[in-house]
């Protein structure tokens, strides 16, 4: 009988599947807390904007999960780079 070997999931191995497909920072930047990924935004090159924008909208998406501390945070940055008045 043969055994199973591996020591991941299919959900970590669907994962890695995905991941190589990105570049290494997209997946990188998708592993990213909001506040992070917003100072990476931040200083990212024109290029790399347009890559991190939906991954940016997805994260946001999940703002009001954030504690009223981080929430102040994220919006400060987002003003800081312009993506908010």
């Amino acid at each position: 009988m043969r055994e199973n070997i591996t020591k991941f999931s299919p959900r970590e191995i669907d994962n890695m599947l995905m991941s190589r497909e990105t570049a290494p920072y997209t997946a990188a930047f998708k592993r990213l807390p909001v506040e992070d990924a917003l100072k990476v935004f931040s200083v990212a090159t024109p290029a790399e904007k347009i890559e991190f924008a939906p991954l940016l909208g997805n994260k946001l998406g999940g703002l009001d999960k954030l504690s009223q501390d981080r929430q102040a945070e994220a919006i400060q940055q987002l003003r800081k780079i312009g993506l908010l008045k």
